[in-house]
């Protein structure tokens, strides 16, 4: 089919499935892959290759948008005590089990930890609007939401750094490679710093040219060319992509609230939904998804958050109501878990498709019971402020 017409049949129907789930108050990334469903896999509507540039530069501007609007020190700072440990242990934990799933059903030691990977990180965005609508956001439990949900997102993306370097070197253990991959890092981070330093001079100047669009066309080069220097130093796009948020979120001059809505609209309103589709499009129908692998994998969704949290809570001395709503609160997956089967879709050929289909299967049950879950525990729950 042509080109052309793939990418608005893809488009209007992510635009029109995303207004419907909007309206019926469910999440638009379930409206996204629906439509994505649509187009391939059930009518066959679309080439999957013509959507896929597409979807590869949502998912770049999807993990900087992460970066430069979500990560923010202040409240890791400013929450750090109730944090970080729940935000570690919540992250690591449910790694290990998605690991040891994965070993347990006989898939390889990347594929293991690629579930692993997609386990790990939390998608809060589902919970918070449960928390805004009973008003407890800002209570002890909601903030300490936001900041252990940052922390669990960092470390995921670190993982998936980890485990992408190990797919490029085709996941063997010697000195040469894990020289070659520490190497990488050390060197991005390098760059992380100087370019961090430099960015407020080069806006600087840029305000000076009378072209007013030139600071949007200077933000994407520096998003796509640290993307590209990741991928070139070993890591990922999606690396380099959420690196470039953090540090053009330091820039005094695109704090203002008309960069970030420009911003915004060009990437969720056209971009992001590319990606979410995509992935959609790649969901294979088979009698993969009425095996045990996704019942399993859910559970230790479930179960890995719990004790993540419970464990993590132990430094932090929550009262056992603040642990529970953390708890309900941490069981979405999302965004980074369909990062992260994307990636492996596209860089292990053999990438099984009942991975990939059960990881899609966690995401939708979790964004799905999770607001129900946390909705019912604050209207009964007294959160200390």
């Amino acid at each position: 089919m042509n080109f052309l017409l793939d990418i608005v049949i893809v488009l209007i129907l992510a635009r029109l499935l995303g207004e419907i789930f909007s309206r019926a108050k469910l999440p638009l990334i379930l409206g996204y892959l629906f439509a994505g469903f649509l187009a391939g896999p059930l009518f066959n509507l679309v080439e999957i290759g013509n959507v896929h540039i597409f979807g590869e530069i949502g998912l770049i501007l999807l993990l900087f948008i992460a970066g430069f609007k979500e990560v923010s020190t202040e409240m890791l700072i400013r929450e750090k005590k109730y944090s970080l440990s729940i935000g570690i242990f919540g992250s690591l934990i449910p790694f290990g089990l998605g690991y040891l799933t994965g070993q347990w059903f006989g898939f390889s030691f990347i594929n293991s930890l690629i579930i692993g990977v997609a386990l790990s990180a939390t998608s809060i965005a589902s919970s918070l609007l449960a928390f805004i609508k009973e008003g407890k956001l800002n209570t002890r439990t909601g903030r300490s939401l936001v900041g252990a949900a940052i922390v669990d997102d960092i470390i995921a993306l670190l993982l998936l750094a980890f485990v992408t370097s190990l797919i490029v070197t085709g996941g063997v253990f010697d000195m040469l490679s894990i020289g070659n991959l520490l190497g990488g890092m050390v060197t991005f981070f390098i760059v992380f710093v100087l370019v961090s330093k430099a960015a407020p001079s080069i806006f600087r100047i840029a305000r000076k040219l009378r072209t007013e669009e030139m600071r949007f066309s200077l933000v994407f080069v520096l998003i796509i060319f640290i993307a590209y220097l990741a991928q070139e130093f070993g890591l990922s796009t999606v690396i380099g992509a959420f690196a470039a948020g953090i540090i053009l979120s330091r820039v005094t001059s695109l704090k203002s609230k008309r960069f970030y809505d420009d911003i915004k609209v060009v990437s969720e309103g056209i971009f992001i939904p590319f990606f979410f589709a995509f992935i959609g499009l790649q969901i294979v129908l088979d009698v993969s998804i009425l095996s045990i692998l996704p019942l399993a994998i859910l559970v230790m969704a479930f179960v890995g958050k719990f004790l993540g949290v419970w464990i993590g809570s132990v430094f932090s001395k929550l009262e056992r109501q603040e642990k529970i709503g953390l708890s309900f609160g941490m069981i979405p997956r999302g965004e980074v878990a369909l990062v992260v089967i994307a990636l492996g879709k596209s860089l292990i050929p053999d990438f099984p498709n009942e991975i990939f289909s059960s990881i899609i299967i966690t995401i939708v049950v979790t964004i799905f019971l999770a607001p129900i879950f946390v909705q019912r525990f604050l209207k009964k729950a007294k959160l200390p402020g």
